[in-house]
Parts: C-alpha cells; sequence; structure tokens
C-alpha cells in the first residue's frame, strides 16, 4: 500500500518481515516494521529524494529480500 512516497511491503509472515527488515538495516536502508501489521515493513523516504538515490535504494531492498529469503 502507498501513499505519495510513504509505503509498505508486506510479507507472507511477520517472521520474514523482520529478517528482511533487520537486512534492510544492515544494507544501509532505514526500515522497521509496524506495530499494528507485522508482516510489512515500511518504506518513507524524504520528498526530496532524487531518481539515482530512489533507485539505488530500491535495489539495495531487493536484494536485502533475496538475502532474507535465503538466511
Amino acid at each position: 500500500t502507498h501513499k505519495g512516497l510513504w509505503m509498505s511491503l508486506q510479507f507472507e509472515s511477520d517472521v520474514l518481515a523482520k529478517k528482511i527488515a533487520a537486512t534492510c538495516v544492515e544494507n544501509g536502508i532505514i526500515t522497521d516494521w509496524f506495530l499494528f501489521a507485522e508482516d510489512r515493513i515500511r518504506i518513507a523516504p524524504p520528498l526530496c529524494i532524487t531518481m539515482e538515490e530512489l533507485k539505488l535504494a530500491v535495489e539495495k531492498i531487493i536484494a536485502s529480500i533475496q538475502h532474507a529469503i535465503k538466511k
């Protein structure tokens, strides 16, 4: 779900979402899960983010998901 640049990604379980959130943090992406929807991670980049920075962030999030799934 999203509103502007405020988004969340939903996963099959809260355990997986927490692994992905931790891996994102290790990769330099600040994120967390929601207290009321623990199977989701939040994405809220600043409105001044450049397209280049956004692409890099998305690449890091995808890599974090792939890494967490392999664990």
